[in-house]
């Protein structure tokens, strides 16, 4: 396995991991986010520009959260933004560049995060990693 790929697996446990610890540290009640507002609460989603990923941004957005859209794309992400923007009312909504196959990627958007914003509350790592075997 090529190093790129260990480093790449490692994060991808690392950033599984630190989900697990979170969502047990919200405890069961506080996952239905059905009926409370996120107002407040700074959420990061990997993998926000197509999908799943659109689909959890618009409900985080309706329920009044600073969400940051971690994008390969950036274009595509700016595309859905401006929609989510227009559905919901909130413009507390971020596009970000992180292509998680690539560690400089993963390294710039840790960097321009920590510029920009105090803390997260909340990942939703919903980016895919689909390791290519080695030909």
């Amino acid at each position: 396995m090529e190093l790129t790929s260990v480093a790449l697996f490692a994060v991808f446990i690392f950033l599984l991991v630190l989900l697990a610890l979170v969502l047990k540290r919200l405890g069961r009640n506080d996952l239905n986010i059905t009926s409370r507002s996120l107002e407040g609460k700074t959420i990061i989603v990997t993998g926000a520009e197509q999908g799943r990923g659109i689909h959890i941004t618009l409900e985080l957005a309706k329920k009044k959260a600073r969400v940051i859209m971690a994008c390969a794309d950036e274009d595509k992400g700016k595309t859905a933004r401006q929609n989510i923007v227009q559905r919901t009312g909130n413009t507390d909504i971020v596009v970000q560049h992180l292509d998680v196959t690539m560690m400089s990627s993963v390294r710039s958007f840790v960097t321009l995060f920590k510029l920009h914003e105090k803390k997260f509350d909340i990942l939703i790592n919903n980016e895919e990693i689909i390791c290519k075997p080695q030909t």
